[in-house]
């Protein structure tokens, strides 16, 4: 919480007049001292990668006062294509109290020009080998071709993905909804994790379970009914032949039942081996941020280990989510793992626990994260949705009404990608 709160006190803001051509206005905020000590680096990011700097050293911008700047690029001189941002930081020219020069006392991001997610899923190409499927005894099927084999359990759910003979799943895990989160802090200050537990684990009975093959691949769709919640999940998965797939949920609730709470998130999880332990992603970062929680941290492409996602917090809990996300991708150090699009912006995380190992519940008293127990693997949340994490008291306070995930009916896209 304190960048954020470092980032809303600061006192220098910058409105954009003609981000495109480099024109943009400067607010001091400050009531007695004008910016004469301050210099502008400024650099641009095309899909998350720096195409262009420069550094401005006159804004002598006068307490509570606004003026104009002049970067000195024009639109002709950006790419025709990709995402670009604008991002500023401010810097002191020389020491004033304890800030020594070279301190960073301000900084923003501003959008030129903003593309879909759905553009980051790219063209998914159809030439790979020919798909086969395989039916077992015990209802469950495979689905292959030379380079990899995908496996769904009896009750339908991806149970194994085995790309060059890699195994991206942990034995014994499977793709599998996802409506909850460790608690955190100020949920257990507004027991909110006890007024969601119908969604800790809601039975999922299945009712269909079709596997398919057209010109374009497999197509496995399944049906659950959720008593727990009166509600029905469909999940439908479009495997094509260069094995990518596209997993389809939706969540469809009875809307006449008005005593039905609320969930923490809506989304899928599953567990990967622990050599995957790195995490490529281009969105918000790379300080975990939350819908309620994310003006600090700037659009742009990061790479971070696995283990600094999970944040020691005094109490065992939530962490390491990331939002606004373009893609996502869960690696090894050679590269190789599985990468996430969406249609729109979704949020993910990737932690070295589980959930479970992270929640402190009714039969398990933790309270410090040496607590935990080494589970050697990676927890991975791809989201649509996840509420919000509140604090708007010291502790206790739900989040706002905009940041909650209401019952109702969900639907999300994901389209997983082999990364070899």
């Amino acid at each position: 919480h304190a960048y954020e709160v470092k980032y809303f006190y600061q006192n220098i803001w910058t409105d954009g007049i003609d981000v495109s051509n480099g024109k943009i206005s400067i607010f001091n905020e400050k009531f007695f001292t004008d910016l004469s000590n301050c210099v502008l680096h400024w650099n641009i990011i095309c899909d998350g990668r720096n195409i262009r700097s420069g550094v401005v050293s006159d804004i002598n911008v006068g307490p509570q006062q606004k003026r104009e700047v002049l970067l000195g690029y024009s639109a002709d001189q950006l790419p025709s294509s990709g995402e670009l941002y604008l991002n500023l930081t401010y810097i002191l020219s020389s020491s004033e109290g304890i800030l020594e020069a070279g301190e960073q006392i301000a900084y923003q991001q501003l959008p030129i020009r903003t593309l879909s997610a759905e553009s980051y899923i790219g063209n998914i190409s159809d030439n790979g080998d020919k798909l086969t499927i395989a039916h077992n005894a015990d209802k469950s099927c495979t689905v292959s071709s030379n380079k990899f084999s995908y496996s769904f359990d009896n009750q339908g759910f991806l149970s194994d993905i085995i790309i060059d003979g890699k195994h991206m799943l942990k034995e014994g895990s499977s793709i599998r909804p996802n409506f909850f989160r460790a608690p955190t802090d100020n949920d257990m200050g507004a027991r909110i994790q006890k007024h969601f537990s119908v969604w800790q684990n809601p039975s999922l009975l299945c009712e269909k379970y079709e596997v398919t093959m057209n010109n374009n691949g497999v197509i496995v769709s399944t049906q659950y009914s959720m008593p727990d919640v009166f509600s029905h999940l469909d999940m439908k998965y479009r495997i094509n032949n260069e094995g990518i797939i596209e997993l389809e949920t939706s969540l469809r609730v009875d809307t006449t039942k008005k005593d039905i709470p609320g969930m923490f998130r809506y989304g899928v999880r599953f567990e990967m081996p622990d050599t995957y332990d790195k995490i490529l992603y281009y969105g918000r970062g790379p300080i975990e941020n939350y819908v309620d929680r994310k003006a600090s941290q700037n659009i742009g492409l990061y790479y971070e280990d696995v283990d600094e996602q999970y944040y020691p917090y005094i109490r065992p809990q939530e962490s390491g989510n990331k939002s606004d996300l373009r893609y996502y991708a869960v690696i090894d150090g050679s590269g190789r793992g599985l990468k996430f699009c969406s249609n729109e912006y979704f949020s993910a995380s990737a932690l070295p626990y589980t959930r479970e190992n992270l929640s402190p519940w009714l039969d398990k008293k933790q309270y410090h994260s040496t607590d935990l127990s080494d589970e050697r693997l990676t927890s991975v949340s791809i989201d649509l949705c996840q509420m919000g994490l509140g604090c708007v008291n010291s502790w206790g306070a739900w989040p706002l009404k905009q940041y909650q995930v209401p019952y109702g009916d969900y639907k999300q896209k994901i389209v997983i990608i082999p990364m070899r």
